[in-house]
């Protein structure tokens, strides 16, 4: 269960990085 969290988490702070690289 916390790894499955912890890749949550890594997994929307790579969305967001790809989003402020996009602009």
């Amino acid at each position: 269960m916390i790894s499955g969290g912890i890749k949550e988490s890594i997994t929307m702070s790579l969305c967001q990085v790809k989003k402020t690289l996009s602009q």
